[in-house]
């Protein structure tokens, strides 16, 4: 099990609808517990950004060592 210092915090605000994801991008369930929502290459369309938000999600993670742009 992967420890939270694995990974950083991006902001939900970050993500741009319709662009591609260039890492795997994950959701906390605990300290220590990290769930994958997306693989690099995916699109997050503006329906699932939009479930996110509504579930007061505001911070995604992704794992340390990939520094690439993600906004388009």
């Amino acid at each position: 099990m992967a420890e939270a210092t694995e990974y950083v915090e991006v902001s939900i605000e970050e993500f741009r609808e319709g662009h591609q994801i260039p890492f795997d991008i994950f959701i906390r369930l605990s300290d220590k517990k990290y769930v994958r929502l997306a693989s690099q290459g995916d699109d997050l369309s503006p329906d699932r950004l939009a479930k996110y938000k509504e579930r007061k999600i505001t911070n995604l993670y992704r794992r340390l060592g990939i520094r690439k742009s993600h906004g388009g």
